[in-house]
């Protein structure tokens, strides 16, 4: 809430005051109450970190109130938390499902994380930081330059290009129209070509740049992260956890997949067994 600022005041106080009274009103008589209202987003555990396994969108969190009728004729009502892919109500095909229990899928994420932080063996880290080859990274970030240079010369050449093939449609230049099209595609290949090695070496990069004091701090933080999960009062506690250790969560009606970050990635190396054996993903099918 930001300070009072009368400069922003749009109705009078009192009006105000009687619209919220009736509001109350109305969430006491439907029987409404303020855990109902708390966004949705602190009530699921992997928001941000779960993504659609058929199109790779970020999932968001959705809910519906439900109510159960008891043996005794007593109603009891609850909310269902959901993710949802938002992007598959527009653009279904390829979808199996758009929609999946939270509260399932976190609790078998959770179980599956915490299974794999505890059989990791600390020592990995030593060994991760004496590997760690600060030359090669510098390498890769003057490729990187260099390759951003002739991405940006490929990208001058092909506007000049353009600019020809319009002169020579509007009859300003004698140049051959087939050797103009040919330059354009040409240059246009050249584009795609240095983006995608740009993107790759980005990537690598991103990967690579774990620095031995990063290593350390991750390793002091996994010695205890299991008893400290445990231990976690609040879902925000939970999922800030949960994001230092993972990548995404990839969700689908055939699997989930659990993609741990990087540098945990290489510590499950030798030390957690996931069962598809690719290293780094706990994969397993979704129920």
């Amino acid at each position: 809430m930001q300070p009072f600022n009368p400069d922003l005041v749009i109705i009078p106080e009192e009006k105000f005051r009687k619209v919220q009274d009736i509001m109350d009103k109305r969430n006491k008589k439907s029987g409404a109450t303020s855990e109902s209202r708390v966004p949705l987003s602190s009530k699921v555990l992997l928001s941000g970190l779960a993504v659609c396994g058929y199109c790779g969108k970020k999932l968001k969190a959705s809910y519906s109130p439900k109510k159960n009728i008891r043996k005794d004729g007593s109603v009891h009502k609850y909310i269902n938390y959901k993710y949802e892919c938002h992007h598959a109500k527009n653009n279904p095909e390829g979808h199996k499902q758009r929609q999946f229990g939270a509260v399932s899928i976190d609790r078998q994420v959770e179980e599956v994380v915490l299974e794999a932080i505890k059989s990791i063996k600390l020592d990995a880290f030593n060994a991760e930081k004496d590997a760690f080859d600060f030359e090669q990274l510098d390498a890769r970030k003057i490729q990187l330059k260099e390759l951003e240079k002739q991405y940006e010369e490929a990208s001058k050449a092909l506007a000049n290009v353009e600019k020809l093939f319009d002169d020579v449609m509007a009859g300003k230049s004698s140049m051959s129209l087939d050797f103009v099209a040919k330059k354009m595609d040409e240059y246009g290949a050249r584009k795609i070509e240095l983006l995608s090695k740009i993107d790759q070496l980005k990537e690598e990069i991103k990967e690579a740049e774990v620095t031995s004091s990063d290593l350390d701090k991750l390793k002091h933080m996994l010695e205890d992260w299991v008893d400290t999960y445990k231990n976690a009062t609040t879902i925000e506690q939970k999922k800030a956890m949960m994001a230092q250790v993972l990548r995404e969560v990839v969700v689908s009606k055939e699997a989930i997949v659990i993609k741990f970050n990087i540098t945990v990635e290489r510590a499950l190396e030798g030390s957690f067994e996931p069962d598809d054996n690719r290293t780094g993903d706990a994969v397993y099918d979704s129920v």
